[in-house]
């Protein structure tokens, strides 16, 4: 047999022990449509190079085996797992692989047809990737860096200075809500940064250099004084009052990091958060009157802000 014969050959043989556990090593030749003696030579370099394969031998007859949750290449899951599945597979942003995962999923419940139409009542009813198609490839990539400890070569627009520029970053965590962010470790800056998914132009492993892994006491402090995926480098606490009624609607929308630190239950509530003054302040700003910060740094930005945005609306 040539190489793409025994290929094909190979094929058959594991889609033959899927259906199929154990096999007469005549019956097997015949099904695979090979000479015996081809079968049993193929058989036994498969036993060599780790398929989990029986041989048992009652003459006349030969008979081949495979474990009873034996399965060549993939994962099977338990039917419990079903809907955990189905859940993951709609947070694909790329709509082709969504459709031929989704497909697989229904199809091993229902008909062909069935499953087509559960398919499109889902891409139909349900809005659940939060990331784009290109936002999601690199998501991937950057999962692919965690499990093999590798850095990645990132071509970067850093927004503060306004350019483009590659650096190397060891990934440490991964947000897709709400705004797509990871933060890691800057093998350029030396220290932990926040960087958009969005603005990351290219990616690529760079397996020439070694994953630095931080601390996690080190990092969860860095997420600690960090607010919506920014941190300034400091821990300086920021606080705001707001004042009822609109402090029933900041209670359920506050921005990432920040924190409820008094709940007055009629007189309003405050809130604290921690390294990212700019973020804050904005925030304040943009409850207007409902809102009024506390020290003196944020009250002079959160008045630099209200003051320019008067300015720049006449």
């Amino acid at each position: 047999m040539g190489t793409r014969d025994n290929y094909e050959t190979v094929t058959r043989v594991m889609q033959a022990f899927v259906a199929q556990r154990t096999w007469q090593q005549a019956e097997l030749a015949r099904h695979v449509e090979v000479q015996p003696r081809a079968l049993r030579s193929l058989l036994t370099s498969l036993l060599q190079s780790g398929m989990p394969l029986d041989k048992e031998e009652e003459h006349p007859h030969v008979y081949w085996s495979v474990p009873p949750h034996w399965f060549p290449g993939g994962v099977i899951f338990d039917m419990d797992d079903w809907q955990v599945l189905v859940h993951a597979v709609l947070r694909i942003a790329d709509p082709v692989r969504q459709q031929k995962l989704l497909t697989r999923l229904l199809s091993g419940r229902r008909s062909v047809a069935l499953a087509a139409t559960g398919v499109e009542r889902l891409k139909l009813a349900v809005t659940a990737a939060p990331l784009s198609s290109e936002e999601h490839e690199k998501v991937l990539l950057i999962e692919q860096s965690l499990l093999e400890g590798v850095p990645l070569a990132i071509h970067y627009y850093s927004a503060n200075r306004g350019q483009l520029s590659w650096r190397v970053i060891s990934p440490q965590r991964v947000f897709t809500e709400p705004h797509g962010r990871v933060s890691a470790y800057c093998h350029v800056n030396h220290a932990l940064r926040w960087f958009r998914i969005d603005n990351i132009q290219q990616v690529r492993l760079e397996r020439t250099e070694t994953r630095k892994d931080v601390p996690l006491a080190e990092l969860d402090a860095f997420l600690a004084s960090s607010v919506d995926g920014y941190n300034d480098g400091t821990d300086e606490a920021l606080r705001f009052q707001v004042r009822v009624p609109e402090c029933a609607w900041v209670r359920g929308n506050l921005l990432p990091g920040m924190a409820i630190e008094q709940d007055a239950h009629g007189d309003g509530i405050t809130v604290v958060a921690h390294g990212a003054a700019l973020v804050v302040a904005r925030y304040v700003v943009g409850l207007g009157g409902a809102a009024r910060a506390e020290g003196a740094s944020l009250k002079g930005l959160v008045r630099q802000l209200a003051q320019a945005a008067i300015e720049a609306n006449g």
